[in-house]
């Protein structure tokens, strides 16, 4: 819901609110941890009789009569009438290899860590600020601080680190959380953000070719 810049320090007392016309504050939205919700869906899907096999990977999809028959692997092919295609950032390559055009493009991003803030006390929901893309969260006692740089690096995997943004994340991040200037940088990472057009997923059949599903672009 729409909230005035003052419930908004209330929410968030450290946050710099002279400069706003307005927030919006989702009280029902939530986070998640990626690994333990991967390790969750795998689990169940094992249970119902999945298999999952990691490491392999897929090197083309075969398909004939306009309709997926399965997948050339680095270990053997696999026959199947239902290829899925939920491969992230690589979803774009992954869709080559039917012969599907699938507009997600990975784009890095950096996210760093301070040493632990007391200064700024918990809990501190994910908080973004829409001029400037930057965005921060209490994560235990440290901060989560990104720059909310989107960026084409020409890869879909190897995601190297710009230890130049730090400057940028920096600027912003004392412009909206004035305190935090008195934190230390003690890590950070980059990744790949697999986005659409209108950063909307992308999550169904494949238009041109039979069996092939695509679910895919869930960044942003």
């Amino acid at each position: 819901r729409v909230i005035t810049p003052r419930e908004a320090q209330a929410i968030v007392p450290a946050l710099r609110v002279d400069d706003l016309i307005a927030a919006v504050w989702g009280p029902q939205d939530g986070l998640a941890g990626p690994a333990e919700v991967t390790q969750g869906f795998a689990r169940r899907a094992r249970d119902l009789g999945a298999r999952i096999v990691e490491g392999v990977e897929v090197t083309a999809i075969n398909v004939a009569g306009g309709r997926v028959r399965g997948v050339r692997t680095t270990q053997g092919d696999i026959a199947s009438p239902m290829v899925i295609n939920a491969a992230g950032p690589t979803a774009a390559r992954v869709g080559r290899l039917a012969g599907v055009t699938v507009p997600v493009f990975p784009r890095r991003r950096h996210i760093f860590f301070t040493e632990p803030f007391p200064d700024l006390p918990g809990p501190v929901p994910l908080t973004h600020d829409q001029a400037s893309g930057f965005y921060f969260r209490k994560e235990m006692e440290q901060v989560l601080l990104s720059p909310g740089d989107v960026e084409d690096i020409g890869q879909d995997q190897v995601v190297p680190m710009d230890w130049g943004k730090l400057g940028e994340t920096v600027t912003k991040a004392v412009h909206r959380l004035p305190l935090i200037e008195r934190a230390k940088i003690a890590g950070g990472w980059a990744g790949l953000r697999p986005l659409t057009p209108d950063d909307h997923a992308i999550l169904g059949p494949a238009p041109s070719v039979e069996g092939f599903f695509l679910a895919v672009g869930f960044g942003g």
